[in-house]
């Protein structure tokens, strides 16, 4: 039947429903809005148009996460140095005539002493921890990798029906000549079910009464228009340039209308136009608004240096319309709108931004979306009005279908991320300073200060307990207004590297110092002095210097640069 349309959006994203003609394909997967039509069966599972969806589903596998590939590097660099520590010390000990199980002992200690063996657990804990904050921000995770992922992401791909809209069409405007029964005529050449037509009923309440209708032409692609006959009028709805062509105006009125109808159409507006017995009654512009939260969400995403892009099946003019008033005053950037997009071109954006070392997320609710979802680094799906597909698909997922409930957990991700550096910053300060101080004791004619089940109980208590008070650190007040980190950061960069210098440094000193004294004069319990010292220091450590020393690090790495985040006055 001509008047058939489908609703596609799950499969294409477009959000009004599409006329068929009976030599249009009715794809499996889409909902029929209106008219009534006999369908033939050309292609059933892996042929249809959702199967290759599937398929396309299927070879979008995920990479390692940036936290996974950080935590690789520094584990290599680790074990690295703990397999060099053993053969040194088993070999110095040997050439100083040591016994052989002596040395293996100390080396293995030493080892262990090197590994921050609490180091996973901490982590395990801190993302679980961001996942629970997360879901009181309304955003459920799925894949507990993807907490800190979401924090270091550069560009948020997301779709604009449900997401940045609110899916739901409005009449804005009347215009073009508007007489005053301009709603209500247009009301009754409305039907429930369709979503314009929801928006048009909705608009006009009870300003008018249904008569008894005689007849209908439907709407169809060639009459780019629907009209419904009544007893004593008919009334006519569709394309406004073919409404207008049937109706007799003045010139000047003609032209008034047609601008009025061009001007808002590139607005991103779309048009109907309206009349009863060919007697003009004026235009309708109707939209999917905006989200109040989105357009504050895109300006913070700006600020934090993270670049939307947004992708629909809408027309381009839609696309670029509604991109103009999420970005204003600002301008779009370039490449941040995508209009007609297809499941595959969703794919190939996000293989490009990848390849441009970007750390990808992508919004979606369809089907459509379930490849891009899966290949993205984060995959944030819909939950009230997403598919099993795509959840199934992602890696989080939106309780409230709100962009802005993206934002507020990038920022958890931030935070979650800025306390795992601390913690490792923590375990290297307090091992490094265990190490040195094995290894210097000799150098001052002491014998080794600590002995192998004295470094494991270090390791094991005084290094993980204090670890997870800095899990619940709260997040630094500017971490929105900071630059995403980039894929080739390390995971402890040339200041944090500094603040473990600094901070082992202090603690070797005042242990050893602590021994070195009570040695010299003779005290048996020297070596228990130096154990009660180091592990007292390193509490204390976890209290307060590693925050003092990061900033006397910054101070000393560039004495002379200013914060580059702009500070809150009332901070």
């Amino acid at each position: 039947s001509l008047a058939f349309a489908a609703q596609e959006a799950m499969l294409t994203g477009e959000s009004e429903p599409v006329d068929k003609s009976p030599a249009d394909p009715v794809f499996s997967g889409t909902h029929a809005v209106r008219g009534r039509a006999l369908a033939r069966v050309t292609a059933t599972g892996p042929h249809t148009r959702l199967g290759q969806i599937a398929a396309l589903t299927r070879r979008a596998q995920p990479d390692p996460t940036p936290l996974e590939k950080r935590l690789h590097q520094v584990a290599l660099r680790l074990a690295g140095a703990a397999i060099l520590l053993v053969l040194a010390i088993v070999a110095w000990g040997l050439y100083r005539g040591e016994p052989l199980r002596e040395m293996f002992l100390l080396g293995v200690s030493m080892a262990v002493a090197a590994v921050p063996e609490g180091l996973p657990a901490i982590i395990t804990i801190a993302l679980a921890l961001g996942a629970r904050r997360m879901l009181d921000r309304r955003a459920l995770v799925r894949k507990l990798a993807s907490v800190e992922t979401l924090g270091s992401v550069t560009v948020i791909c997301t779709d604009k029906t449900g997401t940045l809209t609110e899916n739901k069409m409005r009449v804005e405007l009347t215009g073009a000549l508007a007489t005053p029964d301009l709603l209500a005529m247009a009301a009754l050449a409305s039907t429930p079910g369709d979503p314009v037509d929801d928006a048009i009923l909705d608009a006009a309440g009870n300003s008018y009464s249904r008569p008894p209708l005689q007849s209908e032409i439907p709407f169809d692609s060639a009459r780019k228009r629907v009209t419904m006959i009544y007893a004593d009028f008919a009334v006519s709805k569709g394309a406004p340039e073919v409404i207008l062509a049937e109706c007799t105006l003045a010139e000047s009125d003609r032209q008034a209308a047609t601008e009025w109808i061009t001007s808002h159409a590139a607005l991103g507006y779309r048009i109907l136009g309206v009349s009863r017995d060919a007697h003009w009654l004026g235009a309708l512009a109707l939209r999917d608004p905006l989200r109040a939260e989105s357009k504050p969400a895109i300006a913070a995403c700006l600020a934090a240096g993270i670049r939307p892009v947004m992708l629909t099946g809408d027309h381009p003019l839609t696309a670029q319309a509604i991109a103009r008033d999420l970005f204003s005053p600002a301008e779009p950037p370039p490449d941040s709108v995508y209009a007609r997009v297809l499941p595959e071109t969703k794919l190939e954006i996000i293989e490009r931004f990848r390849q441009q070392r970007e750390v990808v997320a992508m919004t979606g609710d369809g089907i459509n979306d379930a490849p891009a979802l899966k290949r993205a680094d984060v995959g944030v799906a819909m939950g009230l009005m997403g598919t099993d597909v795509a959840r199934a698909a992602s890696d989080i997922v939106l309780l409230d279908d709100n962009f802005s409930t993206i934002v507020a957990a990038v920022e958890e991700g931030r935070r979650v991320f800025a306390n795992i550096r601390r913690i490792l910053e923590y375990f290297l300060a307090s091992n490094v300073a265990e190490i040195a101080a094995m290894l210097l004791a000799p150098a001052f004619g002491m014998p080794l200060p600590l002995l192998p089940l004295q470094i494991l109980w270090i390791n094991l208590v005084t290094d993980s307990l204090p670890a997870l008070a800095l899990i619940l650190e709260p997040a630094d007040p500017g971490v929105m207004r900071e630059p995403p980190r980039r894929l080739a950061e390390p995971l402890l960069r040339r200041q944090e590297l500094l603040t473990v210098a600094l901070a082992s440094i202090l603690l070797t000193a005042v242990s050893l110092g602590a021994g070195y004294h009570a040695f010299s004069l003779g005290y048996p319990d020297w070596q228990t002095r130096v154990f009660l010292v180091l592990v007292l220091s390193q509490l204390f450590l976890s209290l307060i210097p590693v925050a003092v020393l990061r900033l006397l690090g910054a101070q000393f790495l560039h004495p002379n640069r200013k914060s580059c985040v702009q500070r809150d006055p009332k901070e």
